[in-house]
Formats: C-alpha cells, sequence, structure tokens
C-alpha cells in the first residue's frame, strides 16, 4: 500500500466492526474475533516497513482498544505509532459520564481532560530521558524487552536489547486468548472455540 502512496497505515481491531456500524448495531465485536496485542503489531509494521527502506513515506495510526494508561501509549509510541486512538477510554469516559452525570462537567470535557493527562505523563516520561520533542521519541525503541524470546524480539522489537528470553508467539497468543476467554466464557465450548479469527 504505501508503495501505492498510501501515507497513512491505520492498524485497527474494530475494522471487522464496520458492518455492524452500517447497521447502527454499534462498535461490539463479540467472542469471535481475538485481537493482536497492538504494540506487537505496531513494531512488527514499523520494522517491515524499515526492512523495505519506506518506513519514512508513512504513519502508523493506531485504534486500539488495549490502550489506556501512559505507559500503554508511550510504548506505542516509542515503537512507531505516530498518533493512537484509545477508542475504549473515551467510550468508557462517556459511559461514565451518562450514568454519573458529573456537575458541570461535559462527557467531551471529560475526555479534553484525559488526553491532557495522557500528553502530560508522555511529557514526563520523555523529560526524564532527556529527549524534548515527541519526534525524537517516536520509533526510538528506548526500552529493555524482559520476558520476550528472541524470535519476538527480532520480529518486533528488533534492536532491543533482552537479557531474560520468554514468552514465544505461541505463547503471547494462548495469553491472548485467556484474556479472551475471561471476557467470553461461552467459548469454553469447543465448538464455539473452533470459530475464533485469527
Amino acid at each position: 500500500a504505501v508503495k501505492s502512496g498510501a501515507e497513512v497505515i491505520i492498524l485497527n481491531d474494530i475494522a471487522l466492526a464496520v458492518d455492524r456500524v452500517r447497521e447502527g448495531k454499534g462498535l461490539e465485536m463479540g467472542p469471535q474475533i481475538l485481537r493482536i496485542p497492538p504494540l506487537l503489531a505496531v513494531g512488527a509494521v514499523h520494522h517491515y516497513l524499515i526492512a523495505q527502506g519506506i518506513r519514512t513515506q508513512t504513519s502508523i495510526v493506531v485504534a486500539t482498544s488495549q490502550c489506556w494508561s501512559v505507559h500503554h501509549f508511550a510504548c506505542l509510541l516509542g515503537y512507531g505509532a505516530s498518533a493512537v486512538c484509545p477508542y475504549v477510554a473515551f467510550a468508557h469516559i462517556r459511559k461514565y459520564h451518562a450514568t454519573k452525570k458529573p456537575a458541570g462537567l461535559s462527557a467531551e470535557l471529560m475526555q479534553e481532560n484525559y488526553r491532557k493527562a495522557v500528553i502530560m505523563g508522555l511529557k514526563k516520561i520523555m523529560s526524564k530521558i532527556g529527549i524534548s520533542v515527541l519526534e525524537c521519541y517516536r520509533g526510538a525503541q528506548i526500552f529493555q524487552c524482559i520476558g520476550l524470546n528472541k524470535d519476538v524480539v527480532d520480529l518486533a522489537f528488533r534492536g532491543t536489547p533482552t537479557m531474560v528470553q520468554g514468552l514465544s508467539l505461541s505463547d503471547l497468543a494462548n495469553e491472548a486468548m485467556m484474556f479472551h476467554l475471561n471476557t467470553y466464557p461461552e467459548l469454553e465450548e469447543a465448538t464455539s472455540a473452533e470459530k475464533l479469527n485469527w
């Protein structure tokens, strides 16, 4: 896509919900979709584009349900994301506003406060390591991997030091499935589990 002129790549764990949105059913994905960890996806795409010599020709935007804390944002940006949309965090803020109705605060103001808090947190993280501009932090990989094996690091976090080997891609898939099964206990039945899209 980048070689054809695409200037933005969107990594989105709600892409399959487009039909539901068109039908007015919202963004609920249901139990048949297992999400890839966004940091793994961002890192793998980032390094693939570098290997192809086209990383500077495009931006990576991530829309994910798996990002809510400042650390999540810092890792995604540090491994190549240009922008992050934490759509579930925003949805929770809207839901909280609708149920609790805090006096003097609109849902939009609460979302703006969240956005500002994330930005302040990112500035604090960057300032602790002497980085003053986000552009210098993006894709810099100023981290150390702990508990990932060499194959995972080579795929998505190439160049990041790792002293303690650990989880493989299969282990990460099993962990993602474990969280998924906690969310959707009905998948414990073999017939439902066989229908998952990987």
